[in-house]
């Protein structure tokens, strides 16, 4: 049951405590501090583990881009030797035999003869 009983004489009956403002201030200023403090802290620890995903997607796209350089080279060294231009010529000779272009696509009449 809760008294709402609001006459003065309740109120001059009631003990005061002493009301220190500064003690106060104090406190929240020091609970502010630390808090503004842990956010920053987890705000440069999640800056600091995006930095370093951010890191290791740029090598391992390094790595890929360096990899894929090299595959080109050695297809393109591998290309270059006299067997493979030879095989390349005959491949495509056989493909205008057959009657299919590049692409597969059937050659018109006109298209073969050249």
């Amino acid at each position: 049951m809760i008294h709402t009983d609001l006459k003065p004489e309740n109120f001059l009956l009631a003990p005061v405590t002493a009301y220190d403002i500064q003690a106060i201030q104090t406190e929240r200023k020091r609970v502010v501090a630390a808090e503004t403090k842990r956010v920053e802290e987890e705000r440069k620890a999640k800056a600091a583990a995006d930095e370093a995903k951010r890191i290791a997607a740029a090598a391992e796209k390094q790595r890929k881009e360096e990899e894929a350089a090299a595959e080109r080279k050695r297809k393109q060294a591998e290309s270059e030797t006299p067997e493979a231009r030879a095989a390349a010529v005959a491949a495509a000779a056989a493909q205008l035999e057959s009657g299919l272009s590049a692409d597969g696509k059937k050659l018109s009449k006109t298209q073969r003869k050249r």
